[in-house]
């Protein structure tokens, strides 16, 4: 322990001298007068030699001091023997701690030192807060008792000097003072002061302090420590998250390879396409193509649930309705019907099964001036004619794979050059703005409307953009797609 070292033999006489004599001034050092009848000087002696005669009988060792102040000269060591407490009851309440002791007077430092030390604290003592500072700034320490009232720095501006240094917000700050009015104790703590403690008091309540200084700065270390693991494993686990969304970002461009281009060209048909995944990756899908050389297919499939479940699902969808896969696309004629029968067929499962249904409409167009079409459990199509306003496509069915038992019907419709069909997931009209207000059928139809005199390239773009808009900026709360049919002249 570094304590600073007076010049007589003995602490007793040293503190007693103290008390009955002045000190000289000097520049680091003001007068304390201190007469041996005053009251201060009473209750100094008292409670020293109370403490001192307590520990004599069992105090030992060594106690090595550091004179840090101007007595005795600048970096001068002392080496005396001073008694050191055995004392089981507080000598392991600071175990493992660091401590610095700053008081202007060299035996008042001396005697808190001993005090600090003798409950497990590992201590160093300075007489000037200026070298106290700068050694807290080289090797901070978990514990700071200081004066308050000290010539060349007083214990307020040392504490807001401390509490500058990188590591002196973990610091538990003791104040000794005699000073109690209550404007002292604000300026005390707005310091940063954690605790107070009246000097006349040391000896008998200073333990008790040290005590509660060294539960909260042991709660200090297991709290840094927990927050060290912690951060940790945040680390460790935002690195998997990254390699998890690595990984899904590959996976949804191989889910957008999957998929048609977004505008396409058939026999009598523009298709343009509306394509936004609520994550990553989609449970929406869709796709069309040729059947022979005057028909072809249509399809959108909207799959429960979000992320990779029904990416998944929907992906694996998406390969088997094609005519390669499912035979009954390959015939010219085929019934849109039939085909979501035999889809059924083979995803219906048991009720309490964790496989995600899907709804879907499929529709097939010829050359001549109409289309046949299924529903299954999607949202209804939005027909547009040349010169009428939207309408809705009067179409119901089970959801494929709810159950087994599901049947679906063909439906007939009139679709004619210039016509045109929109073909949506509920994403789209349960879009909502940040007042969670959805966009809703009418919006829609609205929507449609007013870009019917537009490409069919310009108006997906322009409804993509109003979606986005719609929303935000925000993160959609599910998959948004619309695919929009125009029949041409042949």
């Amino acid at each position: 322990m570094d304590c600073p070292s007076a010049r007589a033999d003995d602490p007793m006489e040293r503190l007693t001298a103290s008390a009955a004599t002045k000190r000289p001034a000097n520049e680091h050092e003001p007068e304390h007068p201190m007469p041996t009848g005053s009251l201060s000087g009473r209750l100094i002696r008292y409670h020293a030699e109370q403490h001192l005669r307590r520990q004599a009988a069992t105090m030992q060792g060594a106690f090595h001091c550091k004179q840090a102040g101007p007595i005795g000269g600048p970096g001068m060591d002392h080496n005396r023997s001073l008694p050191v407490s055995d004392s089981t009851s507080t000598a392991r309440i600071g175990a493992g701690l660091s401590a610095m002791v700053v008081d202007d007077d060299p035996l008042m430092c001396e005697l808190t030192c001993r005090l600090v030390q003798d409950c497990g604290f590992t201590v160093q003592g300075f007489t000037d807060p200026r070298e106290a500072l700068r050694a807290f700034g080289a090797a901070p320490t978990a514990l700071v008792v200081t004066d308050w009232m000290m010539p060349a720095m007083d214990g307020i501006a040392l504490i807001r000097a401390l509490r500058q240094k990188p590591s002196g917000d973990m610091a538990y700050v003791i104040l000794l003072t005699t000073r109690q009015d209550r404007d002292d104790i604000v300026a005390g703590r707005a310091a940063g002061a954690d605790d107070f403690l009246g000097k006349l008091m040391t000896t008998q309540r200073l333990p008790a302090h040290l005590q509660s200084a060294a539960r909260i700065l042991a709660l200090h270390r297991r709290l840094t420590e927990r927050n060290a693991a912690l951060v940790k494993a945040m680390g460790a686990l935002q690195q998997a998250y990254d390699r998890a969304q690595a990984d899904l970002a590959i996976a949804a461009q191989a889910q957008r390879r999957n998929l048609p281009p977004s505008y396409a060209t058939l026999p009598t048909l523009r298709i343009g396409a509306v394509f936004i995944p609520s994550a990553i990756v989609s449970g929406d899908t869709y796709g069309y193509g040729p059947v022979g050389r005057d028909e072809a297919y249509v399809f959108a499939a909207d799959v429960a649930g979000h992320g990779v479940p029904a990416a998944f699902q929907s992906v694996t969808l998406n390969r088997m309705v094609r005519p390669d896969i499912t035979t009954g696309l390959r015939q010219p004629g085929f019934s849109p019907a039939a085909i979501l029968a035999e889809l059924n067929a083979r995803f219906a499962t048991e009720a309490d099964s964790d496989d995600p249904y899907f709804t879907m409409i499929l529709m097939r167009l010829g050359q001549e001036d109409h289309l046949d079409l299924a529903l299954a459990g999607h949202p209804p199509p939005l027909l547009t004619r040349v010169g009428d306003a939207p309408t809705h496509v009067d179409l119901t069915g089970f959801p494929v794979g709810m159950l087994p038992e599901a049947t679906y019907e063909d439906v007939s419709l009139e679709f004619r050059a210039g016509d045109r069909l929109a073909v949506y997931s509920d994403g789209v009209i349960d879009c909502t703005n940040r007042d969670d207000v959805p966009f809703g059928e009418e919006r829609l139809a609205d929507l449609l409307d007013a870009v019917r005199d537009q490409t069919v390239e310009h108006a997906t773009d322009h409804i993509r953009h109003h979606l986005m808009s719609w929303a935000g900026g925000r993160a959609l709360a599910d998959d948004v797609s619309l695919l929009l049919i125009e029949r041409t002249a042949r």
